[in-house]
């Protein structure tokens, strides 16, 4: 999952729509299990998203906090049988 994460940050920095300073950002890493509500919650939130692109992901395997999550700020790995998956969610206000 290290590995994966430490990619992806570096995949965000590179791109011209994403570029910021991620592995600053994320130079805490916890991951730390997340319960089975906020499962729930992720999982709610790839199905809104599907209603304009499709999300494919096996089942679910593990799902860590990336970092700890703030009330505008969750970011979360998932593992599945096939693939890990950066999930970060934000909002501003």
């Amino acid at each position: 999952m290290d590995n994966f994460v430490t990619n992806a940050l570096k995949y965000l920095e590179s791109h011209k729509y994403f570029c910021d300073n991620w592995t600053e950002m994320y130079k805490n890493r916890v991951y730390s299990p997340i319960d089975e509500e906020e499962k729930k919650w992720m999982k709610s939130r790839l199905e809104e998203m599907n209603q304009r692109i499709s999300i494919a992901y096996d089942s679910i395997i593990s799902a860590v906090y990336i970092i700890p999550p703030e009330w505008n700020d969750i970011t979360i790995g998932v593992e599945t049988e096939s693939e890990y998956v950066f999930y970060q969610w934000g909002t501003s206000a």
